[in-house]
């Protein structure tokens, strides 16, 4: 560590604006004294620093972050009146950070020396090989807990001392482009890493808490996008959707609560959609995955850059699929309706619980119940549960599925249920699968929707049409030994 009293009377023999202007941060008395730097200052700088402290003056290169946190921890002491202060790393230590930090390698290294970093990678690609997709760094009053999201649920993995927690968050800091040295305020950045030839997207939110900074790395594998196959679509259903991705113009909407797989399901229609000969514009926020051939856009909130405000503009660019990221206010849904009434196919999601419930939402929002008639091609609803691994037993169905499905009684026997391997450790299940409720307009329901939208009546009509609820798409999914009636009861 610095001695703590000689780096105090290095900060008072020069003003500190001067330090702060050409980011120098005193680290040891000497002699010689020695320097933290972002870059080599110039002869001037380094020479008026030799005359204050009467010492030669040697130059430490070390990271942005780490000069400008330094800084703020001695500034914060000076104003506090502290007559001593510990900058908390020696210099070699420092220097090591910024050799490890400024190194720009493109494969997350789990073999370097900083122990710091070592430990950040390390479970980055740990999180990674368990495919997780969130990793969550807990700070509490004793020590740090990181858990990680697999297949929906938060696993803990390991956890470690708390004195050791700003060194950690200032690693991913400084991975994330963020400000190191502030902590009193919410911050988010992204980090793009390589792991296994494969390109990870790092989404991370950092937000002060009363133990410590929380990190939450969302993990998202660019080179995993799943297909229409790939969703966990019935066959009947895959054909619905088909025929509705057919019809050139018109609303199609995806709705669900935040979690249930909206956006992969409408990435998956937009690679099924990309041709040469199509136009197609995204507005998101953010871009998750980015796709070649598509124009996607993010939308800046903050600056006024909204769904609505860009899809305005898009409406000039001659396209021929516009894709929204989420309908949210009248003037978006609006536009939206207009836009496939002048010829474009609009795809969007939308926040309610069932696919029927999307209709009411528009009505909601102010749009005219002929306008949504004339615009709506189908609504997909959909829920996201885990998928029973291949270690799976078949056994006799519990009560408990009777109680909640008793149509099934008489016609279900054996069920599957979860049993627990190295695979998925331990847990019975691996990955996840969608469950889906598809509504296609047809005549009558648009006659239905003009002439005053009700909801129980709405309902009849497409149910004797063939429309099957999301209820009716989960039992499916347990008699086909996809999943269990535990998982099905999260959802329903």
């Amino acid at each position: 560590m610095t001695e703590v009293s000689h780096v105090r009377q290095l900060f008072d023999r020069v003003n500190f604006s001067f330090l702060k202007e050409h980011r120098l941060l005193p680290l040891e008395s000497g002699p010689p004294v020695r320097v933290g730097v972002v870059n080599p200052p110039d002869a001037e700088v380094l020479s008026h620093l030799q005359i204050l402290y009467q010492s030669p003056v040697e130059c430490v290169q070390l990271a942005a972050g780490v000069v400008d946190e330094g800084l703020e921890r001695a500034s914060q002491a000076i104003a506090s009146g502290e007559k001593q202060f510990d900058l908390g790393m020696d210099p070699e230590e420092l220097s090591k950070m910024e050799q490890e930090v400024s190194d720009e390698r493109s494969d997350l290294d789990v073999t370097v020396q900083a122990p710091v970093i070592r430990m950040v990678n390390a479970l980055i690609a740990d999180a990674l090989g368990k495919r997780a997709s969130d990793i969550h760094y807990e700070p509490g009053e004793e020590e740090v807990t990181v858990r990680f999201r697999v297949d929906g649920i938060l696993h803990p993995v390991r956890s470690y001392a708390r004195t050791l927690h700003p060194a950690v968050v200032s690693r991913v800091k400084v991975m994330a482009k963020l400000d190191i040295a502030e902590k009193l305020l919410p911050q988010d950045g992204r980090i793009n890493l390589r792991s296994g030839g494969r390109d990870i997207d790092v989404r991370v939110s950092v937000v002060p808490t009363a133990h410590g900074e929380r990190v939450v790395l969302r993990l998202l594998d660019k080179g995993r996008l799943l297909t229409l196959s790939e969703l966990g679509l019935s066959d009947a259903q895959k054909e619905i959707l088909s025929e509705m991705l057919r019809r050139p113009n018109g609303i199609l909407l995806l709705t669900g609560p935040t979690g249930s797989g909206k956006s992969t399901t409408l990435y998956s229609f937009l690679q099924l959609l990309n041709d040469p000969g199509t136009n197609i514009i995204t507005l998101e926020d953010p871009v998750e995955y980015k796709l070649a051939g598509i124009s996607q856009i993010e939308v800046k909130p903050r600056i006024g850059f909204t769904f609505a405000t860009g899809l305005r503009s898009i409406l000039r660019q001659d396209p021929d699929t516009i894709s929204v990221g989420e309908i949210r206010d009248t003037e978006t849904a609006d536009l939206a309706v207009h836009a496939a009434l002048t010829g474009h196919r609009v795809l969007s999601t939308l926040h309610t619980n069932d696919s029927i419930g999307a209709i009411s939402r528009l009505i909601d929002l102010g749009i005219q119940p002929f306008l949504i008639a004339s615009s709506l091609v189908g609504v997909v609803a959909q829920r996201l549960v885990r998928r029973l691994c291949t270690c799976a037993q078949s056994g006799e169905p519990a009560p408990a599925f009777f109680a909640v499905f008793p149509e099934a009684r008489g016609h279900v026997t054996q069920v599957s249920m979860p049993k627990g391997c190295e695979a998925c450790f331990n847990t019975g299940y691996r990955g996840r699968t969608g469950v889906f409720e598809i509504l296609m307009m047809s005549a009558a329901l648009q006659q239905e929707i003009a002439r005053g939208f009700d909801e129980s009546r709405f309902r009849q009509i497409a149910v004797s049409e063939g429309f099957r609820p999301l209820r009716a798409s989960a039992l499916e999914k347990i008699s086909a030994g996809d999943t269990t009636v535990e998982e099905i009861l999260k959802i329903l």
